[in-house]
């Protein structure tokens, strides 16, 4: 059974609520996140802000015996920088739903929180290369720490947004760029199929884990020829 830790980049994320319906799955999951760093991230100034106490809850994590780690942000922060630190497998949920996306569809969509994010997924997906498979973003203008405080609020914006995302935008994939929405998924795309639209829907977190899991089951981490170790590696 393979041993996966769901980092949160954010100080103050809770164990998701999806790890409960995960861990029936064949898999055997815990939950870390940050002491130090932002209470959510809408900006690269966050993004990087969060990486070094990521890369110390990255290196206690393998310390432990876990196999393999999903970074608990769409930003996908400090990915990259732990796949050079460890030998471990991390996964981004950003990178792993796109190429999800890539592979059932043709065109996929991104709904994101803001406006100011849009450039923030756009260099994403030219950094996966995925910009020939990328139909745009659609934002609902409702920041991350806010969508408590009227969920159904957030849906009926998420719905609208979607709807534009296949009527307009004609995207036959959606993404939702937030692990905020975790659980989401369905009812959106359960909604767009009351519309006629036969589109899946992307739930990035649990997506992830399972992606992971799967890799980990056949053996394969990320190539240390692409990510070689760096001169010095920080202590725990």
């Amino acid at each position: 059974m393979p041993k996966i830790r769901i980092l949160s980049a954010t100080t103050g994320t809770t164990e998701p609520a999806a790890m409960k319906d995960l861990r029936g799955g064949g898999l055997e999951l815990s939950f870390d996140r940050i002491r130090r760093g932002p209470a959510s991230i809408e900006s690269l100034w966050e993004e990087v802000a969060c990486v070094e106490e990521l890369v110390r809850c990255g290196l206690v994590a393998q310390a432990e015996g876990i196999e393999g780690l999903v970074v608990n942000c769409m930003g996908d922060p400090g990915v990259d920088v732990m796949r050079e630190i460890l030998t471990i497998p991390v996964f981004g949920p950003a990178q792993t739903a796109m190429g999800v996306a890539a592979m059932l569809g043709r065109k996929f969509c991104v709904l994101t929180v803001l406006d100011r994010s849009r450039p923030l997924v756009d260099d994403q997906v030219r950094k996966f290369g995925l910009e020939s498979r990328y139909a745009g973003c659609e934002v609902i203008e409702i920041p991350v720490l806010d969508f408590g405080n009227d969920p159904d609020e957030t849906l009926r914006h998420l719905t609208d947004a979607a709807r534009t995302a296949v009527e307009v935008r004609k995207a036959d994939v959606l993404v939702l760029g937030c692990t905020g929405w975790t659980g989401l998924g369905e009812r959106i795309g359960a909604f767009l199929a009351g519309l006629g639209h036969d589109v899946p829907v992307i739930d990035p977190l649990p997506v992830t884990v399972r992606t992971l899991g799967a890799l980990l089951d056949s053996g394969l981490a990320h190539s240390k020829a692409a990510y070689p170790f760096p001169k010095s590696i920080p202590g725990v």
